[in-house]
């Protein structure tokens, strides 16, 4: 049985998902087996893999040939099952795995420095897992001095583009204050699956450019706390009177350093290449503090910055230069950016769904108090300026605890309970069944990955799962394709003035497809 210890890791349930990733998992066995060859010759040869997790490819370099493999992981739920996995696969006297972060540790507790690492320490943002600093750290106390780095570069590219619903994502058109209104948003990256956007959502301003290089054996170029500005300079080819909304952000691993194993992060609509699904890996996208207006023939300035975690970055049209504060990490003094998520405020700029609301209230809203429940909403401004006598907005994150909290009410307000109006009064649950094409992935965990035998960690994911608080999580389905398996089904009517109970509805699927969820819809009566 696997034991797990509460809190002892973070974002464990989305390692997983990598190992069906086949095109990285190939590229690191190419990798490996062609680095060993290198060595072929030699009589010894240590490998050391950082952040081994499940040890997959610490047993990559010893099923092609190691002398000894040190795989170090920091979290002891994973070193557990890593070992489990080691001796499960043969490697016992091969693979040594100690607990441990490869930061804090030196020569003398891997019994001597290693001639290869090897390491996937990615995220969408390629630094932000700490690559930076376990690098510099790996080549200065664990690596001989002609020690090969698996990958040896990475690369970052940007791409320039227009799109009004992603600056729907970053600024907010309802501004109730000047500080709202002056605000340059966050720093944060948005991470979405670009290719999910429908090509007519978005325009791409310029071509791709390289804005970063890392190279990870070399810790010169290994900038920790260091501001680094690119500027490129490219000319805008689209058609006119555009407006430069965001950054799109990819990067490029060269696992030899010579690109003769490339693996790319790069969306399909820059590529024009098939379409390839990574819940691992997604895109980034950066907002601009503001829109920058740009005819035709103009040149832009792109500045990308970068510190040991994350980057950032900024533009502007290089005939004007008006930008005081092109490198400066942009902060948010509206709190609102901090707040909420930006497809959280792409529902803030919904003018229509709330004016449709309002709409439907507007004659009981003169005179009287209002208590507003329920996630981020300008519903409470509207209706504090139409002369409410009092507003209080209360957040509640989950779309039915809106009926728990009406029931708190009536049984606080005693005898006054039939003076509250409820809205909405009713609430219809509608279900569908789908088939994903690809979401199903970040929820399966293969037993076998390139014939080595995983199931150990199949198992403690499982473990995980069960543990998890929540059954049902919330994704954004746009980023998701699926298939409909049945028609839409109305599961059950539940009615917010009477106490909440137990509700049950059924659902067959229609078609012979493989089942892989359900998609609830909600539709509520004011």
């Amino acid at each position: 049985m696997t034991h797990v210890v509460p809190g002892s890791c973070t974002n464990i349930l989305s390692y997983g998902d990598m190992l069906m990733d086949n095109e990285r998992n190939q590229a690191f066995q190419r990798a490996i087996e062609s680095a060993l060859e290198k060595y072929c010759n030699k009589d010894f040869v240590h490998v050391i893999d950082i952040g081994s997790g499940s040890g997959y490819l610490a047993m990559l370099a010893a099923r092609a040939s190691a002398n000894r493999v040190t795989a170090v992981e920091q979290c002891s739920n994973l070193v557990e099952c890593a070992r489990k996995i080691v001796e499960r696969n043969g490697f016992k006297d091969v693979i040594t795995v100690i607990e441990a972060s490869s930061t804090e540790i030196n020569e003398r507790n891997i019994g001597g420095r290693a001639d290869i690492v090897v390491a996937e320490i990615f995220d969408t943002e390629l630094i932000g897992e700490g690559a930076i600093n376990i690098f510099r750290s790996a080549c200065h106390d664990l690596l001989k001095s002609n020690a090969m780095v698996i990958p040896a570069v990475a690369s970052v590219y940007v791409r320039a583009i227009s799109s009004l619903f992603l600056r729907k994502c970053f600024e907010i058109e309802f501004c109730a204050s000047n500080n709202m209104e002056k605000c340059n948003g966050l720093r944060s990256i948005m991470e979405i699956d670009f290719d999910s956007l429908p090509p007519d959502s978005f325009d791409f301003i310029t071509s791709p450019v390289k804005m970063f290089k890392f190279d990870f054996a070399d810790p010169s170029t290994l900038s920790v706390r260091d501001t680094v500005t690119r500027e490129t300079f490219f000319t805008f080819n689209s058609r006119p009177s555009k407006s430069v909304d965001a950054i799109l952000m990819w990067w490029e691993l060269d696992f030899l350093g010579d690109g003769s194993i490339i693996l790319s992060t790069e969306p399909s609509h820059s590529s024009g290449l098939c379409k390839k699904w990574r819940y691992h890996w997604k895109h980034g996208v950066y907002a601009l503090p503001h829109s920058i207006s740009i005819e035709k023939s103009e040149l832009l300035l792109i500045y990308g910055c970068h510190d040991e975690f994350q980057f950032w970055f900024n533009a502007d049209i290089k005939e004007k230069q008006q930008l005081e504060y092109r490198t400066v990490l942009p902060i948010c003094t509206c709190d609102v950016h901090r707040l909420f998520s930006p497809n959280m405020l792409y529902k803030i700029n919904d003018m229509l769904y709330f004016s449709m609301i309002f709409d439907s209230l507007k004659t009981d809203v003169n005179g009287k108090h209002w208590l507003c429940i329920g996630e981020v909403s300008v519903l409470p401004l509207w209706i504090a300026k139409a002369r409410a006598k009092s507003v209080s907005s209360n957040f509640t994150w989950a779309d039915l605890e809106f009926w728990y909290v009406v029931h708190d009410l009536q049984e606080n307000l005693g005898s006054h309970r039939q003076q509250l109006k409820v809205y909405p009064h009713t609430a219809v649950i509608w279900c569908t069944a789908v088939e994903f094409e690809h979401f199903w992935k970040v929820f399966s965990v293969p037993a076998r990955v390139e014939g080595l035998d995983l199931l150990p960690y199949k198992n403690y994911i499982t473990t995980i799962r069960q543990c998890m608080d929540h059954s049902i999580e919330t994704y954004y389905l746009y980023e998701y394709s699926s298939l409909c398996c049945s028609s839409p089904v109305m599961m059950m009517e539940l009615d917010m003035l009477i106490n909440p109970s137990l509700c049950t509805g059924n659902i067959s699927a229609e078609q012979h497809l493989t089942l892989t969820g359900f998609v609830l819809l909600w539709k509520y009566y004011v």
